[in-house]
């Protein structure tokens, strides 16, 4: 088999364990520290960095979170996020790990967005990070997209479960499984996830509390210790 070097990827079977993150904020407090050092003309960074959350839902109430119902997305909060985190393993021994980030951000508050009948309008920005790391080669493959929440180039479903930003995605399949595919030039993941264990709320019942201020929260759940099978390629 040829490898990283090659023009050719190679698609190897894998099993192992997934971990899935997912908040709603009103504002994302645990950017700002990164952003501070970011150039000012990064308008990304600014967006997700700026200190104005009037207007926004906040996560004020614990108890509040429900399922399916909240697997999709939250227009109303600032920002939000799908986190996959997996370690994976082949039949031989061999080791990889992914990560695969699915954040959604609104560039305006719910009722202030600009109207219009464009189909490409929206107030809904998501963005996606993919990597992969090759731990018996020790490489590291990354890689990430953009696109606008409209036009169905990005967006977040419930009911059934599906995230995506352009070819990259999280969707549930009729048998229940979650379906991750993701691809660079470097790399690819064709994973089917399986939960084992219902989600765990973090903090107060789902309430990740982050100052003493009302609202300075998040609400906050884990989907841990998912089976996983499926292919990976470098």
């Amino acid at each position: 088999m040829r490898f990283a070097m090659s023009s050719r990827r190679v698609l190897l079977p894998l099993f192992g364990v997934v971990v899935l993150l997912l908040a709603m904020v009103a504002t994302l407090w645990w950017h700002r520290s990164q952003a501070a050092d970011e150039p000012r003309g990064n308008a990304i960074v600014e967006a997700l960095s700026g200190e104005e959350v009037g207007g926004y839902a906040r996560a004020l109430t614990p108890g509040a979170l429900q399922f399916p119902r909240d697997l999709g997305a939250h227009p109303d909060y600032r920002t939000e996020w799908w986190y996959y985190t997996g370690n994976l393993e082949t039949q031989e021994g061999r080791e990889f790990g992914f990560q695969l980030t699915f954040f959604r951000t609104a560039l305006a508050p719910p009722g202030r967005s600009a109207t219009g009948t464009s189909a490409f309008r929206t107030s809904q920005i998501y963005f996606a990070h993919f990597a992969v790391s090759d731990v018996e080669r020790e490489r590291f493959f990354q890689d990430e997209q953009f696109a606008r929440g409209a036009a169905g180039l990005a967006g977040a479903e419930a009911v059934p479960y599906h995230v995506w930003v352009n070819d990259w995605a999280a969707q549930e399949l009729k048998d229940g499984r979650v379906a991750l595919q993701a691809q660079s030039e470097e790399a690819e993941i064709m994973l089917y996830l399986t939960p084992t264990l219902p989600p765990v709320l973090h903090g107060d019942e789902g309430l990740s509390r982050k100052g003493a201020r009302p609202g300075n929260a998040s609400y906050y759940y884990s989907i841990v210790r998912q089976e996983v099978r499926g292919e990976v390629g470098v």
